[in-house]
């Protein structure tokens, strides 16, 4: 039996929720972030300039995969041996970016 559901959402500049999927069981969220990315390009028409993200989904394959598409600023809340130059233009943008991101979970949790 599998329990447990895997939530991949992304979030304007605002917070407001953009794009939601559940996925049933406990999903590799490294796995996820093209996906949500590719739906983020085919609902708005562009790659976002900015995205923070949660650690789960940090991984040098995901960040070149982001800036290949157009992202600037990938901002990975755990760094896993990503560079913040690398991420981000600088270190005042990825912390812009951190601490946006965590302003999220609050969101998160009330979901």
């Amino acid at each position: 039996m599998n329990y447990g559901r895997k939530l991949n959402l992304s979030t304007g500049r605002r917070g407001m929720i953009l794009d939601l999927v559940i996925e049933a069981g406990n999903l590799a969220e490294a796995e996820r972030f093209k996906t949500m990315l590719d739906r983020h390009i085919t609902h708005n028409g562009e790659a976002p300039r900015q995205t923070a993200v949660d650690g789960g989904y940090a991984s040098r394959d995901n960040l070149a995969d982001a800036k290949a598409k157009g992202v600037k600023d990938a901002a990975f809340h755990k760094k896993r041996g990503l560079n913040v130059e690398d991420m981000v233009m600088s270190r005042w943008v990825y912390r812009m970016l951190r601490n946006f991101r965590a302003g999220i979970e609050a969101n998160i949790s009330c979901l």
